[in-house]
């Protein structure tokens, strides 16, 4: 099977989709109330990746969940590419 090739998203476009940045390096983030009370955060870096948590309690503590996610995900990428 071929590997496709996937173009990353651009900056302006991440922050369009997801305003909220800074928080890991390459991820951008987004919350949404969709209904009263219920929050849905999510991830996303340019290349596709998602995180994705919904709550009817704190949605920063969700928020810093998909951070922790994301974090970690982008720790496990580094380490793999180190071998």
């Amino acid at each position: 099977m071929d590997k496709q090739t996937i173009t990353p998203r651009s900056h302006i476009e991440m922050i369009r989709d997801y305003p909220i940045t800074g928080l890991v390096e390459g991820w951008y983030f987004r919350e949404r109330e969709v209904a009263n009370g219920c929050y849905v955060v999510e991830g996303s870096d340019a290349y596709g990746r998602t995180v994705a948590r919904q709550t009817t309690a704190d949605p920063d503590a969700v928020l810093a969940e998909c951070v922790a996610f994301a974090r970690q995900s982008v720790q496990s990428h580094v380490g793999s590419n180190a071998a």
